[in-house]
Order: C-alpha cells, then sequence, then structure tokens
C-alpha cells in the first residue's frame, strides 16, 4: 500500500494512533526514497547521453577537419596539375 492510500484510510476511520503515524511515515520515506532512486537513475542517463553526445561531437570535428585538409590537398595537386599542364602547352607551342 502506498503512503497516500495508507493515510486515506486513516482519515475515513477517524482514529489514529501512534503506530499508525509511524506506519504513514515508514510509507512516505519509502516512496520518498523510490523516487530519489529514479531520480538518480534519470540522472545517469542524463550524463550518458551528454558524454555519448561530446563523444560524437569530437569525431564530427575530426571528420570536417580531415575533409577539409582533403580539400585543401585536393586544391594543391589541381594547382600543380594546371600548372603542369600550361607548362606542357608552352613546350608544345615552342616545338612547334
Amino acid at each position: 500500500m502506498t503512503a497516500r492510500a495508507h493515510r486515506t484510510t486513516h482519515a475515513t476511520s477517524g482514529t489514529t494512533s501512534i503506530e499508525d503515524y509511524r506506519k504513514a511515515m515508514l510509507n512516505i520515506l519509502e516512496d520518498f526514497s523510490e523516487e530519489k532512486g529514479r531520480l538518480e537513475e534519470t540522472q545517469r542517463a542524463t550524463l550518458n547521453i551528454l558524454e555519448d553526445f561530446a563523444a560524437e561531437k569530437a569525431l564530427l570535428e575530426d571528420t570536417q577537419r580531415a575533409m577539409l585538409n582533403l580539400l585543401d590537398d585536393f586544391g594543391m595537386e589541381r594547382e600543380k596539375t594546371e600548372a603542369v599542364d600550361a607548362a606542357n602547352r608552352e613546350l608544345e607551342a615552342f616545338a612547334y
């Protein structure tokens, strides 16, 4: 029986004793303890989610840096290719 149901039973009977109050208080404390346990579980789950999010964010940032490096490398290679093509055109023109 929950503390709430326990209190309702005694309120309607009209008689309460010290033992009834003690039982009611123990029920309330038990309910509070259960709620505290659920709150702690929720806090742990929230912390785990935040840790996972931080790890995923760091992985995403690493991936973005790697992509930017690849784009930079690609740009440099393209510039080199264009320079080689220009040099080849000049050699061909000179050869004729």
